[in-house]
């Protein structure tokens, strides 16, 4: 019995690579009167990680008739990058140096539409822009790109929303991915046997069996259906080579699967070809100090060392507090369509389940919008004005430059890093928001007027080392190992069709 096995220790500087062992095979015990010879067995699928790959590939999986089960090492599901990040859906505007992330969050975006538009809403106005100074691309290159992408995108006049030191931007029609709401989703898509957590994986190992099958039940064989096959049926036990290969966790023997897909970032089971590195990082979050907070605008400065700020929405519940407390003031929410068609009626308009008023007066048409709308706003004089978390507008604060908290070719010291930010936010964090602000201040000089640093997370990332600054979705197989690297959510359906592609390829060789 040959075995390859995955361990991780609580001292590991680097995700465990695979090593492989050789023990004596142990006795086959076989119960023909506890065994239906008639029904094949599903196949199990052991998933590490309950982020959105792996709750993903869970819910598929089961759908095909797959057993899974998902170890989570947290307390509840999307604890790692998946629940901590700047919550955009991607159409590839992020990406003009890597041709193929972009073609991938393109197509990857209408998939994810199919299946989670409900985790998702709209950006009243979505802008891209391309600094004036210290830009890797200039303004007309990064708009060729889009288009000969085929990426939507309508030139916008920043001016009308006090941003300066920009040589162009473009409206986008990316959207925003609920925060929360997820985690509540996919948490009842399994049952407590599905979805295992505070159950970290520190071993994996992969042995091989010798099997025996009868020619009477061999899949392609049509007499297992036949009356003549009965229990006085005489048959010959034919002893077949085949070598089947299983995975055991934690030398549990009731955690043994066929396969093993591990859904952690390569934090787990490394991709032997990817040349990566951890990267921690930290977001900030703001909350929106304006009396009137609408339209909300997104804004992400391109491409380069510069700053993104985008919504951070919870869920539709969030919304529609929010909602149900302008519903009767003048301000509501814009909502644009797809290809950025605004009336200027003063109707409302539906958005999910609620009604959500539109803003007087403001259209896309750049000739008719009033910058004084956006820019000369007074700011609250009422104390408890948007002061409630639960009817905060937040957003996420995101630099090139300060985000990341280093680059570290060991997980280990990557994670004390993150760590020790998260733990000392009075003197890590501190010094760091002057930075995150000074970042934006150049390009959206009354940001402090209209926004109040509210609070922060930490995350960790792990990048291939790309010049492109490419985040395309890989999936390699080591035995019965998957690993799946992939940086962005919309490249679900590729990592999907790729698992797939080997479960189903293992399946004819075993015919």
């Amino acid at each position: 019995m040959s075995t390859t096995i995955l361990e991780q220790s609580s001292t590991l500087t680097t995700p465990p690579v695979i090593k492989t062992t050789t023990l004596l095979p142990s006795s086959t015990n076989v119960d023909a009167a506890s065994t239906s010879l008639t029904k094949k067995p599903q196949e199990r699928v052991a998933i590490i990680g309950a982020g959105w790959y792996g709750c993903h590939l869970g819910v598929q999986l089961k759908k095909l008739g797959y057993q899974v089960v998902i170890f989570e090492k947290n307390s509840d599901i999307f604890m790692g990058a998946s629940g901590f990040n700047q919550f955009r859906l991607h159409k590839g505007l992020h990406y003009p140096r890597s041709y193929v992330t972009r073609v991938q969050s393109l197509k990857g975006f209408d998939h994810f539409m199919e299946k989670y538009s409900h985790l998702t809403t709209q950006v009243d106005y979505n802008l891209y822009a391309i600094a004036k100074r210290n830009s890797w691309l200039d303004f007309g290159t990064y708009k060729q790109v889009m288009d000969a992408t085929k990426i939507y995108n309508k030139p916008f006049n920043h001016e009308h929303f006090g941003l300066t030191n920009l040589e162009g931007s473009m409206l986008c029609d990316e959207r925003v991915l609920y925060h929360a709401a997820p985690r509540k989703f996919f948490r009842e898509q399994f049952t407590e046997q599905e979805l295992l957590l505070n159950n970290p994986v520190k071993k994996a190992e992969q042995v091989t069996i010798t099997s025996f099958v009868s020619p009477q039940f061999e899949e392609d064989d049509n007499t297992s259906s036949s009356p003549e096959c009965s229990d006085s049926y005489e048959y010959e036990l034919k002893e077949e080579q085949n070598r089947f290969a299983k995975i055991k966790i934690n030398d549990r023997d009731d955690l043994t699967f066929d396969w093993c897909i591990s859904c952690t970032y390569n934090t787990f089971l490394v991709t032997p070809s990817l040349n990566i590195y951890y990267e921690p990082c930290i977001s900030l979050i703001y909350k929106d100090i304006r009396s009137d907070p609408f339209p909300r605008v997104a804004m992400t400065i391109c491409d380069g060392h510069f700053c993104s700020l985008f919504p951070y929405i919870s869920g539709p519940e969030e919304e529609k507090r929010i909602a149900q407390k302008y519903a009767n003031s003048d301000l509501g929410v814009l909502k644009h369509h797809t290809h950025g068609s605004i009336t200027n009626s003063t109707s409302s308009t539906t958005d999910g389940q609620y009604i959500i008023p539109k803003t007087k007066n403001v259209v896309l048409n750049d000739d008719n919008v009033d910058a004084t709308d956006f820019t000369k706003r007074p700011l609250r004089t009422n104390t408890t004005a948007n002061d409630d978390d639960d009817v905060a507008i937040l957003y996420t604060l995101t630099s090139v430059a300060h985000t990341p908290l280093g680059q570290y070719n060991s997980w280990k010291k990557a994670e004390e890093r993150r760590l020790q930010v998260e733990k000392n936010p009075e003197t890590e964090v501190a010094k760091l928001i002057p930075l995150f602000e000074q970042n934006i201040l150049q390009f959206y000089p009354a940001f402090k007027q209209h926004f109040q640093y509210h609070s922060f997370f930490t995350s960790m990332k792990t990048k291939p080392y790309d010049a492109t600054d490419s985040r395309e979705c890989t999936v390699e197989r080591e035995g019965r190992f998957v690993s799946i690297m992939s940086g962005k959510v919309n490249s679900l359906h590729v990592a999907e069709k790729e698992v797939l592609k080997i479960l189903n390829e293992n399946k004819s060789r075993r015919r």
